[in-house]
């Protein structure tokens, strides 16, 4: 007996279901993506209120600033001070070892000891790590998640200090961050220079959460786009300033003032 075979070939409407099911499952996998992101995005509140009560905490048992500690070597041991003029920057030490500070009430800006200050919240067992630093040299050169916290996005890291405050006349150049009261913040930067850590929708959408949802005002502010070519702000007034929302690179950092 001779069997015939058929060839059985999908139908337009087999196929149809097979793109539908395909166009379901890799729109499941982008909307997951960004659900993901969004909550790691939104989770830095978390980190930086964690950090505030952190240093408040520290302050009120050591009567110090950390990082600004001036008898930090007393309870933690101290890093043989390289000799090449670095100072505390390029200092290596093993376990709790860290460096004095200088005592004048600030985190000094990009300094050691904002480098130091997670040092010593780490070694007080205010927050969790270590962050011995890796004497990487300046603050633009931290490596994160060793020398800085990082948040639970990728490519950024966390810096602290005091930043004082910023005025502008409206005469001469602009300045490189809006015009606040900052004292000592918060930044969320990325992980190499001269590169943010959010998208400017992301910013935004941070900032309307948390904040007042303008760049240029409130605890959550960015540096200003005149100061800075990352492009996540219009290069306009500052009390015009908007974010790009149309920029889609990471190109934003972000200040939180925290009030300490």
């Amino acid at each position: 007996m001779i069997k015939s075979y058929k060839n059985h070939a999908f139908t337009l409407i087999e196929l149809s279901i097979v793109l539908i099911v395909i166009g379901l499952i890799i729109g499941g996998i982008v909307v997951g993506r960004h659900m993901i992101r969004q909550s790691q995005v939104m989770s830095m509140m978390v980190d930086v209120q964690s950090y505030t009560s952190a240093v408040s905490n520290f302050q009120k048992k050591y009567n110090a600033l950390p990082g600004d500690m001036v008898n930090a070597t007393s309870f933690w041991g101290s890093v043989t001070t390289p000799t090449n003029g670095n100072t505390c920057y390029q200092a290596v030490g093993t376990g709790t070892q860290t460096c004095d500070g200088n005592g004048n009430g600030q985190i000094d800006w990009c300094s050691y000891e904002s480098g130091r200050a997670w040092q010593h919240l780490a070694n007080a067992g205010m927050i969790q790590g270590a962050y011995p630093q890796s004497g990487a040299g300046t603050c633009w050169t931290w490596s994160p998640g060793v020398d800085v916290p990082t948040p639970k996005i990728g490519g950024a890291y966390f810096m602290m200090g005091y930043k004082g405050t910023v005025v502008y006349s409206g005469v001469g150049p602009l300045p490189a961050d809006f015009p606040a009261v900052y004292n000592h913040v918060i930044l969320l930067t990325g992980s190499t220079t001269g590169t943010g850590a959010l998208s400017s929708s992301e910013a935004q959408g941070f900032d309307t959460k948390y904040d007042d949802g303008s760049p240029s005002s409130g605890n959550v502010l960015t540096p200003a786009s005149t100061g800075y070519s990352y492009g996540c702000t219009t290069n306009v007034s500052y009390l015009l300033a908007q974010y790009v929302t149309n920029a889609t690179s990471n190109v934003c950092q972000l200040y939180f003032i925290t009030g300490f």
